[in-house]
């Protein structure tokens, strides 16, 4: 079953929920005059306009509840972003944090380096050093 499908299936069952199992509007707000009494023409108006009334409330209710599961599933995408972006941060730091190490490594081995072309350096200067006096004395 598809996401679509599941939202929709989703939003029957609230509606169902929230307004009965009335498969239409005219079942729920009870079409036709009052229950086998006469009625004169005022009552009949009066009795539909309050009925256009509460279609009119029952439209708005019903759009309100469209709104609310609309809203939920935004919510429900904004959470799975919020999510991935938290699964990428993660990423990111571990990424992060083993480049630093292999950074601080290199930058370790390039002192030993320099360390150890100095001392050679240093020692060739001596060894050149005691060997010229050498031969001078």
């Amino acid at each position: 079953m598809s996401r679509n499908q599941d939202v929709e299936a989703a939003r029957h069952g609230e509606r169902n929920s929230l307004l009965g199992h009335a498969d239409s509007d005219d079942e729920l707000i009870g079409a036709g005059g009052s229950r086998g009494h006469p009625t004169t023409p005022r009552q009949d108006d009066k009795v539909a306009g309050v009925q256009q009334q509460v279609h009119g409330v029952m439209q708005v209710m019903q759009d309100n509840i469209n709104r609310i599961l609309e809203r939920g599933d935004r919510l429900d995408d904004l959470e799975s972003r919020s999510d991935n972006l938290n699964v990428n941060a993660d990423h990111f730091r571990r990424g992060a944090t083993q480049v630093r190490r292999r950074m601080w490594w290199q930058n370790c081995r390039m002192k030993i380096i320099i360390t150890i072309v100095v001392l050679a350096i240093i020692g060739i200067i001596v060894a050149v050093a005691v060997t010229q006096s050498g031969k001078t004395s």
